[in-house]
């Protein structure tokens, strides 16, 4: 998996990304540290905040007043952030959202490695997202330290499937792996890590083409839905200068 998506380490868990992001978190931060985390963060995080005894340190996500929904904060956000707490153990942030909008991941990769920080990504929503050149931008590919994937989201795997994944010397695997143990289910189920590898090898030698129809299928059902009397796709709106960085069509 690791050799696939352009990770040094890659680990499949059995207890759904909630689980996952929990190991990250506490893999870099421990009691009375703090971590910097995007407001609009899934509950998992606050779960891994309180259960850890993690300080956090909020960023606040660019919001929309027109569309009424929180996009990823930006690179000046973070840089901002980092600058008022420079003991922090490093930066967590949620790209895609919900909604498909996606933070400049290789910006805000570069804010924090100046300063030494590991960024962590929840990316749940885009386990897709490293088999595509017109998807956006992996973690992985543009030097993030470690992200969290869904495979029951966005790939096909059964509901609990997770993958996390490392890159760079900021995070030590071993000490992910111990952390991964310590917290996930002793009584693992092998379906789930069964149809984890079947989505893993389907991907790695079918991937570019599945979504390539899928994309296509998506742009021939947005045009169509657009071409309804009083009914729009959203889009391009939700992007540009204060907006997300990009998103997933």
């Amino acid at each position: 998996m690791a050799d696939t998506v352009g990770a040094d380490h890659a680990f499949f868990s059995t207890c759904g990304s909630s689980i996952s992001v929990k190991t990250l978190m506490i893999s870099v931060t421990g009691p009375e540290e703090k971590l910097l985390i995007n407001r609009n963060a899934h509950k998992s995080v606050v779960a891994g905040i309180i259960i850890a005894g993690i300080q956090p340190v909020w960023i606040e996500p660019r919001w929309d007043a027109d569309l009424h929904l929180a996009y990823p904060p930006g690179p000046d956000t973070v840089e901002e952030a980092l600058r008022g707490h420079v003991d922090a153990k490093g930066v967590l942030v949620v790209s895609p959202t919900d909604y498909g909008t996606c933070a400049d991941l290789k910006a805000i990769t570069e804010v924090c490695h100046r300063q030494n920080k590991p960024l962590l990504v929840d990316e749940a929503w885009g386990a897709h997202l490293p088999f595509h050149p017109d998807l956006p931008e992996w973690a992985m590919n543009v030097g993030t330290d470690a992200c969290v994937t869904s495979v029951h989201k966005m790939g096909s795997g059964l509901e609990q499937s997770s993958v996390f994944h490392v890159r760079g010397d900021r995070i030590d695997p071993a000490v992910l792996k111990q952390r991964e143990d310590m917290l996930s289910t002793t009584s693992s189920s092998p379906l789930i890590y069964a149809a984890l590898d079947g989505w893993r090898r389907q991907m790695a030698e079918r991937g570019h083409e599945l979504l390539a129809s899928t994309l296509d299928l998506a742009r021939e059902t947005r045009a169509a839905i657009d071409r309804l009397p009083g009914l729009a796709v959203l889009g391009e709106e939700f992007t540009g200068p204060g907006k997300a960085f990009e998103i997933a069509p």
